[in-house]
């Protein structure tokens, strides 16, 4: 959110223009500083962005002497909807847990002890693991099913949500909120 990004543009003859250097953060300011020339809609999801920005850099230890200055209050949420749900009468099967990864589009990396194929996604492995990994998630509330033989598994990125709110990490449990909002803020 608060990291230098250089622009520059340039023509197929070689000419450059200047160097502009912004934030993501200075973009957002300036469209709430001007919000009657943007919808209610882009006012809300720039808010809840900067709030998301914030989080996340706190939970990664990124640039925290430069976090966002303007961020929303973080509300508590109810996630038992997201709840996973496993049903799981395969012995040669185990759902072992589930890690978020978070890059520009949150996905999601499921871990299984035994071989697993489930269709329409690829299987690796990772320390002796069957790992599923869906990323490029756009809307963070979507549950994915996973069903092979006797084995269902119903997940999605407010699954781990629900998961992480019940400990005591609240540098997590924060991101978290702040997802929840700003998912929220884009589908409004």
């Amino acid at each position: 959110m608060t990291q230098d990004i250089k622009a520059q543009l340039s023509d197929s003859y070689g000419n450059v223009g200047n160097v502009y250097s912004y934030t993501v953060e200075e973009y957002a300011n300036y469209l709430m500083d001007h919000a009657n020339s943007y919808s209610s809609k882009e006012v809300a999801i720039a808010k809840a962005m900067m709030t998301y920005g914030y989080y996340a850099q706190e939970y990664f230890d990124y640039q925290t002497n430069r976090l966002p200055s303007r961020i929303n209050e973080l509300e508590n949420v109810n996630l038992d909807s997201y709840a996973y749900r496993l049903i799981d009468n395969n012995d040669a099967l185990n759902f072992v847990g589930a890690r978020l990864v978070l890059t520009s589009k949150p996905g999601l990396k499921l871990y299984f002890k035994g071989d697993v194929s489930f269709k329409g996604y690829t299987t690796t492995k990772e320390e002796g693991l069957s790992v599923i990994t869906v990323l490029d998630i756009e809307n963070m509330e979507q549950i994915y099913t996973f069903s092979m033989d006797d084995f269902l598994l119903k997940y999605g990125i407010f699954s781990y949500g629900k998961k992480a709110m019940e400990t005591d990490n609240e540098a997590l449990i924060h991101l978290i909120q702040a997802m929840y909002a700003y998912q929220k803020s884009l589908l409004a």
